[in-house]
């Protein structure tokens, strides 16, 4: 009852700002908060301007990207608009020498990053930039999709590709552990990509065909693999006797002699699903899911944002059901270390929880971005534990922080006003969408 009574009482608070005070978001009025203003653009641009479909850079730029993405397209940012552009366009020469080699992970999150450029400033309006980057989305989307030989645990590669390795873990294979049938990262960022191909593509339905069955394959994952109407619970206990959650069960730090104790039950961690949002508004493109995007904002309010710990920052329990042991204690790129209690509370500050579109939730975005730059405390819980490679103005704090203060800013006015990144395409149920291509 006091979680509930907090979170509550401090949003009354702030919502008392609703109906008295005119604030913005940079140069966009909205009622609801201080006005703040966006700090400047430089490192974004300095960012965009480099070669980010990199191995070392590919994974972390759709993370700090998608925001400042779908801000510049929200209020006309020109300057932001115009960097991205000249972003893509090197990107587009980059594919056409032959001068991208990522991972299929990496590859699929960046271009989840070229596939919402088209869906929002494409769909009214194809340039040759766009059309493009569709074309490559296309062949790339057809490559992982049905020819690449699709990796899987303790099985053979899937020579049909992400298509065939779906199909098989959706009809519930026996197998030697709980999350060899889970389903990853890689088959719903390519869920994503055909959901904006689709999108884009609206008024040819020659073209459109081609994406319509990774849409038929989301509305039997997301049916199947969570079992609430309540909340939400994707795929619970799935990941439980994988690596990343052996200690799960401890909430203060294992050392090298500490035996695997994992957590009885366990949903899937925070920063993994910060994913769902986008996922969400890029399906509800094509169909209606609003349902979907009610319990996961449900959830996000009621158990992932915990507030029995006073903070002047938004602290997250590290699992979707609440709790709050170790992850990913010991892992390849985090040796010695892992994620404590509250410590992936900073994948926050990236701002993908804003794609729910809410007013509370735009209150911890504003709650968030006036903590930077972040104390001594704040550090240990937002600081990265990875010890990967990765691109100069994120490995260093100043500036990482400077991009995290600015994104959180622009969340909330993605939070306020997020309705204006959905599709203009009428929403349909799953029924009408196979209906309307059975027609000519």
């Amino acid at each position: 009852m006091r979680h509930f009574t907090m979170r509550r009482y401090s949003f009354f608070i702030v919502s008392l700002f609703i109906f008295c005070t005119n604030f913005a978001v940079g140069q966009v009025k909205f009622y609801g908060f201080p006005s703040i203003s966006t700090s400047s653009n430089d490192l974004l641009i300095t960012f965009l301007g480099d070669s980010l479909w990199t191995p070392t850079n590919a994974y972390d730029a759709t993370h700090y990207l998608q925001i400042p993405l779908h801000y510049a397209y929200i209020t006309n940012d020109t300057e932001l608009i115009n960097a991205f552009e000249n972003h893509f366009r090197q990107m587009v020469n980059a594919y056409k020498q032959d001068n991208v080699n990522l991972s299929r992970l990496n590859e699929l999150q960046y271009l989840t990053l070229a596939s919402r450029y088209i869906s929002l400033f494409g769909e009214n309006s194809k340039t040759e930039l766009t059309e493009e980057l569709a074309y490559i989305l296309h062949e790339r989307y057809r490559f992982y999709w049905l020819n690449s030989p699709a990796w899987q645990w303790d099985h053979e590669a899937f020579q049909g590709g992400i298509r065939e390795r779906l199909l098989w873990k959706l009809s519930n294979p026996n197998t030697r552990r709980k999350f060899h049938k889970a389903i990853i990262d890689e088959d719903l960022f390519i869920i994503g990509i055909a959901s904006d191909l689709y999108n884009y593509y609206e008024n040819d339905k020659a073209k459109r065909k081609a994406f319509l069955e990774p849409l038929f394959l989301f509305n039997r994952i997301i049916k199947s693999r969570i079992t609430t109407k309540q909340g939400w619970n994707f795929q619970k206990n799935y990941w439980i006797d994988h690596r990343d959650y052996a200690y799960t069960a401890y909430y203060t730090q294992p050392d090298s002699c500490s035996p695997k104790i994992r957590a009885h039950e366990i949903s899937e961690d925070c920063s993994h699903s910060m994913r769902w949002p986008l996922r969400l508004i890029q399906v509800g493109n094509v169909i209606d899911i609003e349902r979907y995007q009610k319990q996961l904002r449900w959830q996000l309010l009621n158990v992932i944002i915990n507030t029995n710990q006073e903070s002047d920052i938004t602290l997250l329990n590290n699992f979707v059901d609440g709790q709050n042991g170790y992850f990913r204690w010991g892992y390849v790129s985090h040796k010695g270390k892992g994620y404590g209690p509250y410590q992936m509370s900073s994948s926050f500050s990236l701002g993908w929880w804003s794609f729910l579109g809410d007013k509370e939730i735009a209150y911890h975005y504003y709650k968030t971005r006036n903590a930077f730059p972040l104390n001594e405390a704040n550090m240990k819980l937002y600081a990265t534990t990875t010890n990967r490679k990765r691109h100069p103005l994120i490995m260093n704090d100043t500036t990482n922080q400077k991009l995290r203060e600015n994104i959180s800013a622009m969340s909330i006015h993605i939070a306020l006003n997020y309705n204006k990144i959905e599709s203009q395409a009428k929403h349909k149920s799953i029924q009408a969408l196979i209906f309307d291509n059975l027609i000519p």
